[in-house]
C-alpha cells in the first residue's frame, strides 16, 4: 500500500483491476475513492453483502463499450493468468477504459 499512496491521487477515482478478496483496496478506501474489481462473482458478492467497498464485476477481456473512463487503473497481479494474446487485449482494454491517452502499459 505504501507505494499506491505515494502515487495515487486522492481526488481522483481509482479502478482496481483483478482485485481478488481486495485487501490492499479495503485498507485505502478510506482514504481514496476505490473501485474494486474482478471477474469473480463470488469476490463482487462478498463485498456486496459484507463490506462498503465499492466492488464491481469486470472482465478485463470483454469490456464490451463501455463508455466509463477512469483516470488511475491499477491492475493487480493477473497477468500469469493469460496467454500472450490475451494479455495484449487487456492491455488494449485498458487503454480504452483510460482517460489519459498517454498511458502506458
Amino acid at each position: 500500500p505504501n507505494f499506491l499512496k505515494n502515487n495515487l491521487n486522492k481526488n481522483k477515482e481509482v479502478l482496481f483491476l483483478g482485485s481478488s478478496w481486495g485487501e490492499s483496496e479495503y485498507f485505502l478506501k478510506d482514504e481514496y475513492k476505490i473501485i474494486a474489481s474482478d471477474i469473480e462473482d463470488n469476490y463482487v458478492e462478498y463485498h456486496k453483502n459484507n463490506t462498503d467497498l465499492n466492488y464491481i464485476k469486470v472482465d478485463m477481456l470483454n469490456l464490451g463499450s463501455s463508455n466509463k473512463k477512469y483516470e488511475q487503473i491499477v491492475v493487480n497481479s493477473v497477468a500469469y493468468l493469460f496467454d500472450k494474446d490475451q494479455l495484449e487485449k487487456c492491455i488494449q482494454n485498458i487503454k480504452k477504459i483510460s482517460k489519459n491517452k498517454n498511458t502506458k502499459c
